[in-house]
Order: structure tokens, then sequence, then C-alpha cells
């Protein structure tokens, strides 16, 4: 699909988007790999946007670890106070 210049640099992107993730959050780091890959399919080639694509998968991921890791409290925290 890609020459094999853009193809290091779409990891080059990755490994600078993902820096402070986990190898082992794969699924956020997939996230961010596919949206990389998405916006360089639609012509986003610049280092810059592709990082922005990056960026942006990256925040939408936290978002959603965040809300999942609330609600998981909440449900443990309600599931405590409830009587046998």
């Amino acid at each position: 699909m890609f020459d094999a210049d853009t193809t290091a640099l779409l990891r080059a992107v990755l490994e600078e988007v993902c820096e402070n993730i986990s190898v082992y959050e794969t699924c956020a780091r997939t996230h961010v790999a596919s949206k990389i890959l998405e916006a360089a399919s639609n012509g986003q080639l610049s280092i810059d946007e592709l990082k922005s694509a990056g960026q942006q998968a990256l925040n939408a991921s936290y978002d959603v670890a965040l809300i999942s890791a609330q609600r998981d409290r909440n449900s443990i925290g309600s599931s405590n106070l409830r009587r046998p």
C-alpha cells in the first residue's frame, strides 16, 4: 500500500505518539495505528498531520479508559452497598 519511506514515517510517528504507552497496551496502540493509517490513506502525509491524527486517537482512547474505569469503580462501589 505505502512505499518503504512512507511506512518508516508511519512507524516513527506511531512510536513517537505512543512513547509513553506500554507496548502491552495493544488496544490503545492499535487504535492509534489505525487512525494514523487512515489519515495517511486520506492523503494526510505530513508529519504534523499524522502526529495530530495519532494524538487525537490517543486522547480518545484515554477518555474511553477513564470512563470505563469510572464505571467500574461505580459498579464496584454500588455492589458493595447491596445487601445479600
